[in-house]
């Protein structure tokens, strides 16, 4: 078993300490960012016992797991949310027009149920049980709990994990699984923050896509393509989630209890996106692989 200052990426067991974040979400409790001095990946220290992680998820701030919104978060959530849906689509049907989609960690159900009214048979995997619940309402499809799950051989012509690889313990066991679950030129859609972004350079430790500690890792463009070598997985591409930027931008400005954050995470996002289109480097980014024929 990896112990926890072994990256789990290259194997390297020297890490070195980035800066210390507070969870925001309530607990205020701190923890450590650490770097492998090799292939520069950055973890959460110390990693909750996957037990233990549940009590980090409070239900009234995990907006995915949701049907209604509660507060301005969820309500800025909520549209932007219908406009990302649109986007996603989009962005999928550059790869596979139309065919079966597996979406890893689907809340609610909200994106399989728009994919499924665009024509796609959709399946889903949520370890929520009352989000899954709705998920299953919504789609009349099999939701199922990350422990049921089995590989489905050669089944999906997409599979989809949107803002989940980060919340992983085993993400590689989990990727094996789904991999082998892809039909021979599958595609796999990982979207994750970026901390390479402008808004994350701005925000530092109080940018809020480092969401320690439910956020167990954190990746960049030069980690997804040695995880797709490793995986045996053609990298395609990457894709910018703008609307992320502005969302991220005001959670991190709340962060810094700033007078005016909804003006000023506004503005920051606005930058990040503009500086994304000349470096490429957005809030969150969408990773395009690709499973061999």
């Amino acid at each position: 078993m990896r112990s926890e200052n072994q990256c789990p990426v290259c194997g390297n067991n020297h890490l070195e300490k980035v800066f210390k974040v507070l969870d925001f979400r309530g607990s205020d409790e701190a923890f450590d960012l650490k770097r492998c001095t090799a292939c520069s990946f950055i973890l959460t220290s110390p990693r909750p016992q996957d037990a233990e992680l549940g009590r980090y998820y409070p239900k009234s701030s995990y907006v995915s797991h949701n049907e209604r919104p509660t507060g301005v978060f969820d309500r800025i959530y909520f549209q932007v949310q219908k406009a990302n849906l649109r986007d996603k689509l989009n962005k999928i049907q550059l790869y596979s027009k139309k065919g079966f989609l597996l979406d890893y960690g689907c809340g609610s159900g909200s994106f399989l149920g728009f994919m499924q009214q665009n024509g796609w048979m959709v399946e889903g995997v949520e370890l929520s049980k009352e989000a899954a619940e709705i998920a299953s309402k919504r789609t009349n499809s099999s939701i199922w709990s990350p422990d049921e799950f089995v590989i489905q051989p050669n089944k999906y012509d997409v599979i989809s994990l949107w803002h989940v690889l980060e919340h992983l313990p085993d993400f590689e066991r989990v990727i094996d699984k789904l991999k082998a679950s892809l039909k021979p030129g599958g595609i796999l859609l990982i979207a994750v923050p970026n901390h390479k972004s402008y808004d994350a350079q701005f925000f530092g430790n109080k940018w809020a896509a480092w969401d320690v500690p439910i956020h167990l890792w954190h990746f960049n463009k030069e980690v997804i393509n040695r995880l797709a070598k490793k995986w045996k997985m053609q990298f395609l591409e990457t894709l910018p989630m703008p609307f992320d930027a502005f969302y991220v931008s005001m959670l991190s400005a709340q962060n810094q209890k700033s007078k005016g954050w909804f003006l000023k995470g506004a503005w920051i996002g606005l930058l990040s996106n503009f500086k994304a289109k000349r470096n490429k480097e957005a809030s969150s980014l969408i990773y395009i692989l690709k499973k061999g024929n």
